[in-house]
């Protein structure tokens, strides 16, 4: 090896080993360090893309690979690892809460992490922490149920579970998302502060306080007229405040964007971004952050600094998970892995299925079924259906097993079974009935499936409307479609029936109660379902579910729930009693229980004991669920006849009997009193065990007197007395410093101790000549809290600070140095119309303790165009609105006050419609080649090429024969489908031209979302995954036709032409993905077709673009013209002034006309313009009126022409003016051109 050689080889490793030292170094990346101290490190080393990014959900947040930020990925886990391949199916959350088992839940978010782990994952959001108070809400068989305290319990079961495996859950959605008006998703039905208090906020407060989740996704609900995921009332001073909550806070998809989409309560994107930023979503689920908030710090919106916050909450959620030092993957693997789905999870998976089954009725003992039964008839439509309910994982093949399946598995091999499924959920098609009945009048039982639809399986071909999950409200609960029908028919056969009921959410059971021997509620019971239902069915398992809401007897009476409030007036209606069909914690056995021997003992720390004997009465050992329910009896305000405060899941052999006791803290002996303090007060308290809740008694007074057991099968009640009072006593301490300097802000440190004997929140607020600020803090008895305000006080001299926490009230003396004057513009907007008027409003403050005077300026291209005096008293903040019109559409540099420059565009000028098309087919017998680029593109398949609408056509007869588009980004973008296309036939009534797949991780609503535009039942149809536009005119066969498909990413619209015309328009979500195929598209019919210039362009063809490429073809849309309105001018033209572009192989040609007062033309000049600004004299142009003609025409696609500003000028000055948007908007078009936004 020479010298020199040696040489380089030595610095190189130097270099290396002091690089690698470099990186260790870092602080971020230095372990040794505080969480803290490496976040407030690598904040500063982020470029603002950077951030935004970390704050845009994309399956997670995202790694930056630059600086070695991990990515740390999510999914959902409601019940089991949600969209994956082949994972755990567990039952859904409504069943998990029938069981009333903790430890089983816990195991299910402990079996959830692992196999989410496996798959990259360290954050799900789940589980539904919402109370489900009104069971037409579609979303109720994601919750645990209806009330309060069995949502924590299970809520903390399952987040302890799955966060105790180095995981973080992100329960949803917060708050008071279950109680929608009329059962309808996300309508606000008013909750006051003390409903929500008392019900909807409690699971919450247990997953943060006692579980401690790492995160909360904010719902798309409103609370107060806010919506949720911009309330700072919610996200601020409840969850970050009062419960101390320092995790991450989640948008739910596109809630920031509803603001302005649906709630209307911003102006624009910009606005909707803010108010989540600063109310505290950290990381959003949709394109608001992505698409909105760069520019939104570069109209001054919000600062940079503000991200810095929520940032800093993203940050600390990846150091906790050890991502820093134990990166993981950068995506997921969504492929069926070695640890999914294994004997021991199936096994579990089963167990909660059997466990969550209730059983609500059995006359006669007819269950359980003799495994030996000679001939056993199993009908519905979901006996060989398994409905695994919303949110699930894709199930593998083999993976599901339906009740027929588990019917098959148990009976004895002599058996005869006859199945028949008798109609689909939804449908009215009741043709199957006879065969049906038939079946049913050959057995000796009958096991009639029914319930909803509600199902992801990729396996099913031809799937129904889901009847329950997400966005899928019912009016009433009737069992959909024909199937009531078909068990009255199967009744009347006079067989024994057993109805198995598979479902998302109750329904009114009224007539199968009366009529039907056995009735057993199976809800989404998860992939083992068909086992456990078989169990229950042949005595394999004895039943012990328990309902988690109330059944009613009817519709009308909702909302209906266990825990309702004593009234002035009647309970019951005219025509039938307001007590439910089922109550709430129903659930028979095959065995029998007695309650006997309730205790009740008040501690002298406020506790009480509560003790029962539950013996088992039966002859078979079984699962009772005990559960304690509490009266106050007297209370200084309204509280519910019964409220859920305990239960225990308790084993007991044949004949055994066992003592269970439960504890009551004075937490939840409480209520919140007028004042809306905690308190326990004195009084007599009423306590009730048992099976069931206590039956409501008739009658129309003292309900919580008379309500309890009437049998001790069901339970028993006893009473104590509470002779102490408990309330919080809340006693503040200040420390601040005795002078300062004016406008300059100070710490004041307030500390409060409660010296009460309950846990309350100390609303802690301080005060100087105003309210300056406030902060709230649940406290526990005996401890103490301590927050630092950063205060600012104006006015020279000597002033008060005054705290005040409840009725407590302390002041510090401060003197105030006096300081200059000095602005600041907070809150500050900027926008830009049609007409080219900058709009500016900001929020002038004076941090000074002396008033300030000054001119307020905007300087555009450095020029001052606007200067106003204005004059701030000291401290003084005043609303100050500012607006000037640029001289012609363009770019320029503004900067107002002593802000930083900005460079913006006022919108005008005129160019061609189609700019930059992604491709443009043609074809010949060798193939397709795209006019774009000229290449020509592989075509998989066996195509064919026949003569088309203008020359060669591209043929496709099966899924396999069609043109890879090479995965066109179309991700949240405008863009225009376009093709001549002759539909020979349809596949399943459908017939698909263009598709795409997004990739798993897309951060839209739906997952994998899938892209078609083609035509279905004979119509046009665009659809994003449940986003569809279908179309309303036919779409002929056997000949060509020419069709259409455009999206308007900034207002959200599809549109469908026919042969040039508009078919139909309306709102769609944004697609999330590429353009993968054409030809076809994934999960749809494909059918028979040709295909003839076939275009895709990355924006939306306007209406008469798209009458011009139907009637001239891509050819027409390279040229156009544009004529102006008359204008009136007063003297002759004497100068031309324009701004064009005119790159090579393009041209443009003004024209411009006059005429007299009699309206006959006088002169016309025909100029050809040069690119970029220009000058032409013009030599006493005469006339009354003006108007111009511009022709634009480009030879290909690399350079298109556009002119931005055209002015006639006189003696006088300006004539006439074509620049901003709203002056062209007169104009005629004609051809392929359109007018704004053109940036030259």
């Amino acid at each position: 090896m020479s010298k020199k050689k040696l040489i380089l080889l030595v610095s190189s490793i130097v270099f290396c080993i002091i690089n690698a030292r470099a990186q260790q170094t870092l602080p971020y990346l230095d372990s040794n360090l505080s969480i803290e101290a490496r976040i407030t490190d690598l904040l500063p080393r982020l470029t603002l893309e950077e951030k935004i990014v970390q704050l845009s959900d994309s399956w997670g947040s995202k790694g930056i690979p630059r600086l070695k930020v991990p990515a740390m990925l999510k999914t959902e886990g409601l019940h089991g690892q949600s969209y994956s391949t082949g994972a755990t199916i567990f039952p859904q959350a409504i069943a998990m809460a029938s069981t009333f088992d903790t430890a089983l839940v816990h195991n299910i978010g402990k079996t959830t992490a692992i196999e989410s782990k496996a798959a990259g994952l360290r954050v799900t959001w789940s589980p539904v922490l919402d109370v489900a108070r009104d069971v037409r809400w579609g979303r109720v068989e994601e919750t645990y149920g209806e009330d309060p305290y069995l949502v924590s319990r299970m809520g903390v079961a399952w987040i302890n579970g799955f966060q105790n495996e180095g995981m973080i859950a992100v329960p949803k959605h917060f708050a008071g998302h279950g109680e929608p008006l009329g059962g309808r998703d996300s309508h606000d039905v008013g909750l006051s502060d003390r409903t929500m208090r008392n019900v909807h906020l409690v699971p919450f407060r247990a997953a943060i306080k006692e579980a401690h989740a790492g995160g909360v996704m904010a719902a798309y609900s409103t609370w107060d007229a806010v919506p949720d995921n911009g309330s700072n009332e919610l996200l601020q001073k409840i969850l970050r405040e009062e419960w101390g909550f320092d995790g991450i806070v989640v948008s739910d998809c596109s809630a920031p964007e509803n603001f302005l989409r649906k709630q209307s309560v911003v102006y624009n994107l910009d606005e909707a971004a803010k108010m989540a930023i600063l109310a505290g979503v950290d990381i959003e689920c949709g394109s608001v952050n992505a698409f909105t908030l760069a520019g939104a710090i570069k109209r001054g919106v919000l600062k940079e600094r503000d991200l810095d916050v929520n940032l800093r909450r993203v940050f600390r959620a990846k150091y906790r998970l050890g991502l820093f030092d134990r990166p993981g993957p950068d995506k997921m693997n969504w492929e069926k892995l070695p640890v999914y789905d294994i004997p021991p999870h199936r096994e579990l998976a089963r167990e909660a299925a059997i466990k969550g089954s209730v059983l609500l009725k059995n006359d006669r003992n007819l269950l359980p079924l003799s495994k030996d039964i000679k001939t056993i008839a199993v009908i519905g439509p979901n006996a060989d259906m398994a409905q695994t309910g919303d949110y699930s994982a894709k199930a593998g093949p083999g993976q599901l097993v339906t009740v027929l399946q588990g019917i098959k598995s148990h009976v004895s091999a002599g058996t005869t079974i006859l199945y028949e499924k008798g109609c689909n959920v939804e449908s009215m098609d009741s043709s199957g009935f006879e065969r049906a009945t038939a079946a049913a009048s050959k057995a000796d039982a009958v096991v009639v499936v029914v319930g909803d639809y509600s199902n992801n399986n990729p396996a099913i071909e031809h799937k129904e409307k889901n009847t329950t999950g997400e966005n899928v409200d019912g009016a009433t609960l009737e069992i959909p479609g024909v199937q009531r029908q078909l068990i009255r028919r199967i009744a009347a056969t006079g067989k024994p029936v057993v109805l198995v009921l598979v479902n998302g959410k109750p329904f009114v059971l009224t007539w199968e109660a009366e009529h039907l021997a056995a009735i057993l509620e199976t809800w989404y019971p998860g992939e083992e379902g068909g086992n456990a239902t078989a169990d229950i069915l042949f005595g394999d398992a004895n039943p012990s579910g328990r309902l988690p809401v109330t059944f009613p007897r009817h519709v009308g009476q909702l909302p209906l729930r266990y825990d309702y409030l004593p009234s002035g007036r009647n309970y019951d209606y005219y025509d039938m009693p307001f007590t439910p069909l089922y109550r709430f914690g129903y659930g028979l056995s095959y065995t029998t229980f007695h309650y006997s021997n309730l205790t009740t003992a008040v501690n002298g720390d406020g506790t009480v004991a509560v003790s029962v004997d539950i013996e088992n009465t039966g002859n078979r050992a079984g699962d009772e669920v005990a559960q304690l329910y509490l009266t106050d009896m007297i209370s200084s305000v309204i509280t519910p006849v019964i409220t859920l405060k305990g239960f225990q899941r308790v084993h007991l052999d044949t004949g055994e009997k066992k003592t269970i006791g439960f504890r009551l803290s004075p937490y939840q002996l409480s209520l919140l009193d007028a004042s809306m303090e905690r308190v326990v007060e004195l009084g007599r308290y009423r306590v009730h065990v048992g099976g069931v809740s206590p039956e409501s008694p008739p009658g129309n007074t003292e309900h919580k007197g008379k309500i309890g057991y009437n049998d001790p099968k069901e339970g028993v009640s006893g009473e104590f007395e509470i002779n102490t009072r408990y309330k919080a006593s809340f006693m503040p301490g200040i420390q601040a410093p005795s002078g300062v300097k004016g406008g300059v802000a100070f710490p004041v440190t307030v500390t409060v101790t409660n010296e009460g004997n309950i846990t309350d929140v100390a609303d802690i607020k301080i005060y100087g000549e105003t309210l300056l600020d406030d902060y709230r803090s649940e406290i526990d008895p005996g401890q103490s809290f301590t927050h630092t305000f950063e205060v600012t006080l104006y006015r020279s001299g000597r002033q008060t600070i005054t705290v005040i926490v409840g009725k407590k009230l302390l002041t510090w003396p401060v003197n105030v140095a006096q300081s200059p004057a000095m602005l600041t513009l907070d809150n500050a907007r900027l926008s830009i119309g049609d007409d080219g008027v900058l709009h500016y409003e900001a929020t002038a403050v004076n941090g000074g303790s002396v008033p300030y005077s000054d001119s307020l300026r905007i300087m555009v291209n450095d020029n001052a165009v606007v200067s106003q005096l204005l004059v701030l008293k000291a401290g003084e903040r005043r609303d100050v609105q500012y607006s000037y019109a640029f001289p012609a559409a363009g770019a320029y540099r503004v900067r107002i006050g002593n802000g930083s420059e900005q460079r913006l565009m006022a919108p005008g000028g005129v160019g061609l419609a189609l700019q930059n098309p992604l491709l443009y087919l043609d074809f010949d017998q060798a193939g397709a080649k795209d006019d774009v680029s000229g290449a020509s593109l592989k075509v998989q398949g066996a195509a064919q090429y026949p003569n088309g609408k203008n020359g060669w056509a591209f043929y496709s007869s099966d899924k396999q024969t069609f043109i890879p588009a090479g995965g066109l980004d179309l991700y949240r973008k405008s863009f225009t489908l376009a093709s001549w296309v002759k539909v020979d036939s349809y596949e399943n009534g459908q017939a698909m031209f263009f598709g795409g797949q997004a990739p798993m991780g897309a951060d839209v609503d739906n997952t994998g979302t899938v892209l078609a535009a083609g035509v279905q039942n004979e119509a046009l149809l665009l659809s994003f995954q449940d986003r569809d536009l279908k179309g309303n005119a036919r779409v002929p066969t056997g000949q060509w036709v020419h069709l259409a498909y455009t999206y308007d990413a900034e207002n959200n619209k599809g549109t469908l032409y026919i042969n040039g015309r508009l078919d139909k328009s309306a709102a769609q979500k944004a697609y999330a993905g590429p353009l993968d195929i054409i030809g076809g598209a994934p999960r749809f019919g494909h059918g028979r077709f040709a295909m003839d210039e076939v275009l895709v362009a990355r924006n939306c063809l306007s209406p008469s673009t798209i009458k011009e490429l139907c009637e001239k073809g891509i050819g027409g849309l390279r040229n156009g013209e544009v004529v102006t309105e008359w204008r009136d001018i007063k003297t002759a033209i004497s100068t031309l002034r324009y701004n064009a572009s005119v790159p090579k192989k393009s041209s443009a040609v003004l024209t411009i006309e006059t005429e007299g007062e009699d309206h006959r033309p006088l002169a016309s000049r025909i100029i050809p313009l040069k690119d970029g600004e220009q000058s032409l004299a013009l030599e006493g142009l005469k006339g009354a009126r003006v108007r111009i003609k511009i022709t634009l025409s480009a030879a290909d696609w690399t350079a298109t022409p556009a002119v931005q500003t055209v002015v006639l000028t006189g003696t006088d000055g300006d004539l006439a003016r074509w620049s901003v948007t709203n002056e062209w908007k007169k104009a005629t078009i004609s051809g392929g051109l359109t007018i704004g936004k053109q940036s030259l």
